[in-house]
């Protein structure tokens, strides 16, 4: 993955991570409709938000365009001087059922009738999720392995952002962002529940 898209990981979870400061912050201090007093990001656990809080982080950072929901892909880079030419695509998912199966199939979707065929000059499957902390290898390790991704047992293919939080129940786990530059050489055809 080239030096760019590290950037944009690290700017979408840095985005992320100040947004979960925000909630936990907000919620210890209304515990009038927040009685546990704790939560954060993962109590809004929906794409489309964790989509926008990345947009307008890229909007104030990023060499690039950005735009969402543009011809069905869920986010766009483009070159700021000729807007016909694609920097990036990127789709994006939430991996958050209790044993990862349920959304295999809609990421492989996305990844052969929306990366594979994309233009853009890189194209990126973002995946949200949280777990216990350290254990975020072990996660991409096992998702590697059901979409079909070569690199598996050192992750490198994946790159990754993470940071402390807790779940909706007030648990300390790790929410994680992990990126996968999707080529059309790099992956072996996946048909994973279609």
């Amino acid at each position: 993955m080239n030096s760019e898209l590290k950037r944009l990981i690290k700017i979408s979870g840095t985005a992320l991570e100040a947004e979960d400061r925000f909630l936990r912050e907000a919620i210890a201090k209304n515990q009038t409709a927040y009685p546990s007093g704790k939560g954060g990001i993962l109590r809004i656990n929906n794409e489309r938000y964790y989509q926008f809080i990345i947009l307008r982080a890229l909007v104030s950072s990023f060499p690039f365009t950005a735009e969402v929901e543009i011809k069905s892909h869920d986010l766009i880079l483009k070159y700021p001087d000729d807007a016909s030419k694609w920097f990036a695509v990127i789709e994006m998912k939430r991996w958050m059922s209790s044993k990862g199966e349920q959304e295999i199939p809609s990421v492989i979707r996305d990844i052969n009738d929306k990366l594979r065929p994309s233009h853009a000059k890189n194209t990126l499957m973002l995946i949200f999720s949280a777990s216990t902390s350290g254990t975020i290898n072990t996660h991409l390790g096992w998702l590697s392995k059901r979409l079909g991704i070569s690199q598996v047992e050192d992750c490198s293919a994946w790159e990754s952002y993470y940071f402390p939080t807790v779940n909706e129940v007030g648990k300390d786990v790790e929410f994680w962002l992990a990126s996968y530059q999707v080529n059309r050489a790099n992956m072996a055809p996946a048909n994973y529940g279609t």
